[in-house]
């Protein structure tokens, strides 16, 4: 795939807030991947996770399909361990910057987010 300028923001993260769901009995706490492009401050994709759902197997389910569709991103910028050891590997690959960032720009999306659904 050709390479863009694109630099997306990957991160996961619990959501703090009760879900119902009929699968379970009580209320559960699910863990959201979420994609941000960082140039135009906007989010690009959300996956609230099902409680068996393997963190790396979201990642890749999200990363795979993103790059066949728009092509390899410029950089990736992640602070999840569980995202690094999905990305490294395909991204040193694919010749992608995958980039360790305190991601602060995600935190206040996150806080935007998870006030929507309290």
């Amino acid at each position: 795939m050709k390479k863009n300028k694109l630099e997306i923001a990957l991160d996961l993260s619990y959501m703090h807030c009760g879900v119902t769901d009929d699968k379970y009995e009580r209320p559960i706490n699910p863990l959201l991947l979420l994609a941000v492009d960082v140039q135009a401050d906007m989010i690009i994709d959300m996956h609230i996770m099902d409680i068996d759902e393997n963190e790396v197997d979201a990642v890749l389910n999200f990363f795979i399909p993103f790059v066949m569709e728009h092509g390899r991103m410029k950089t990736v910028y992640a602070r999840n361990p569980w995202i690094f050891a999905a990305l490294s590997d395909i991204c040193e690959f694919c010749g992608i910057n995958l980039v360790g960032d305190e991601l602060e720009g995600v935190d206040e999306i996150l806080e935007d987010v998870m006030s929507m659904m309290r």
